[in-house]
């Protein structure tokens, strides 16, 4: 029983005051949001949403929210402008991944028009290299019966 540390009434002060200190230094004032922080965050909402319809993105849900935040704005009272402000972190966030989506859409997108476009290359050289052959073969077998006179 000797061999195990006993924790002192110091050390237990010690680790109490450490975590008091920690505690309360994560605790950071909330700052009251008013309407012109919401507008802000709005219209950079509305780039976002912009930029993602310029890259393909699917964003008709997206402007619908903001247009809903827009509406209510006018007057909101605090606790609808905190609500309104999670509302367009949230379409910020949306934004940026509707937008990586019409990228991949767009990268798909060319990447089968590529490979069509490769494709019918690759015929074209197969029928100019080989066409006459097979127009002629097929030729001669419609008219097999045919006899040619010298005249």
């Amino acid at each position: 029983m000797e061999d195990q540390p006993v924790v002192t009434y110091t050390y237990t002060k010690i680790i109490a005051t450490l975590l008091l200190i920690v505690v309360l230094s994560s605790i950071h004032p909330v700052a009251a949001l008013t309407e012109d922080d919401v507008r802000a965050e709005l219209a950079t909402a509305y780039e976002a949403i912009a930029k993602a319809e310029a890259a393909g993105g699917s964003v008709a849900g997206l402007a619908t929210q903001l247009d809903n935040v827009a509406r209510k704005l006018p007057g909101a009272p605090p606790d609808l402008l905190v609500t309104d402000k999670s509302i367009l972190d949230a379409v910020l966030a949306e934004a940026s991944s509707a937008e990586a989506q019409g990228k991949q859409r767009t990268t798909n997108r060319l990447i089968v028009v590529g490979a069509a476009l490769a494709v019918i290359a690759a015929l074209g050289v197969v029928v100019w290299m080989s066409g006459s052959k097979w127009f002629w073969g097929a030729w001669l077998r419609a008219h097999n019966g045919w006899r040619v006179e010298r005249t």
